[in-house]
This record gives C-alpha cells, sequence and structure tokens, in this order.
C-alpha cells in the first residue's frame, strides 16, 4: 500500500511505481488472481486515473478486474456495527459524496449516493434530532465543522486495503470479471 495526495509526479508515473512494489515483494502480474479498484466516488481526476490503470493492467496481463464503491467499503470496514451511521468522503472542489448506512457494507445501504456542498453537508447533519455517526477521509477542516453540531460523532477512517483484497479474492473465484471497470461520478 502506498498512499499519495496531490502529487502530480505519482499519477504520472504510477505504472513505475507499481512495478517496482511488485519487484521489492518479489511478486509478478502473472500470480495475481484479481485486480480490485475504489471506482469512487471521490476525487474525480483520482478515480479516472485509479480506474484506467487498473483497466490497462487488467487488459494487458489478461487479469480480472473488480470495481468496488468506495463509501461501501468504507461502510465495510466498520464490521460489526449495527448502528446508523454516515460513509462520507471529500468529491469535487468543496463538496461531499456521502451514503446513510444501518450496518456495514452495501447491504446495509439506507440511501442513494448524495453530494452537497460542505456547507449543505453540515446543514443536512443538523437536521437528525438523534446521534449520528459520520466516518470517512474527510480534512480536518471538516470534522472540525461536523464536531461542532452536538448530536454528531465523526472520526477520520480512510478506505482499507485489506478489504479490497479479500472481496478480490472473493470475487476472483466467484465472479465473473467485470472488464473494462467505469469510474462513478455523481453530479
Amino acid at each position: 500500500e502506498e498512499k499519495q495526495q496531490g502529487n502530480v509526479a505519482f499519477t504520472e508515473n504510477i505504472l513505475t511505481s507499481i512495478t517496482t512494489a511488485l519487484t521489492a515483494l518479489e511478486f509478478d502480474f502473472s500470480s495475481c488472481l484479481g485486480i480490485g479498484v475504489i471506482v469512487g466516488p471521490g476525487s474525480y481526476t483520482g478515480s479516472r486515473i485509479a480506474v484506467s490503470t487498473a483497466n490497462t493492467l487488467s487488459q494487458i496481463h489478461t487479469i480480472p478486474i473488480f470495481g468496488f464503491h468506495g463509501l461501501d467499503i468504507l461502510a465495510e470496514s466498520l464490521n460489526p456495527t449495527k448502528t446508523v451511521f454516515i460513509s462520507a468522503i471529500h468529491s469535487r472542489k468543496h463538496e461531499i459524496a456521502f451514503c446513510l448506512y444501518a450496518g456495514p457494507g452495501d447491504t446495509y445501504r439506507m440511501t442513494e449516493d448524495m453530494m452537497l456542498s460542505e456547507t449543505a453537508f453540515h446543514d443536512f447533519l443538523k437536521q437528525f434530532k438523534q446521534p449520528i455517526h459520520v466516518i470517512g477521509p474527510l480534512s480536518q477542516h471538516t470534522l472540525t465543522s461536523i464536531e461542532s453540531l452536538n448530536h454528531v460523532k465523526c472520526a477520520y477512517k480512510s478506505i482499507h486495503q485489506d478489504i479490497i483484497l479479500a472481496k478480490t479474492c472473493l470475487f476472483s473465484t466467484s465472479k465473473k470479471n467485470q472488464f473494462p471497470v467505469k469510474p462513478l461520478y455523481l453530479t
């Protein structure tokens, strides 16, 4: 796992970075059972780069590819919780993509994906009369703003690579290849 934020050089050299990482692990694509990629929501540019890179590797090396919804993966990382919460991630500039869940993963999804400006998201949270939890890789500024609401608890949570790996392994033995995977864009 390697995380980068706002590093243009990384995106320009992503295939080299992947090859270098595989070499360091003494692993090659011929041993790969599948490629898992987050298709969104999130940064439009980041989603396009991730999906394009994964599709390219899948096609070149004839490896099955599986796309996963980022908010569902975040929700799944809360297993075994059975409480209502909001999974949220920054999307376009000053906007937040989010979804309500009643438990971990997509089977507990209560709403479709939504996207609001940071201000409108804050106002949306004001409507809750009962305590609500918000999780996701949100900025410190957004977390501080949300925590100013008495009934809202929030926690920074990144997307867990181990969940993507487990789902990719499971899907590679039980589902058909999803090639090509397409980025998820919310409007």
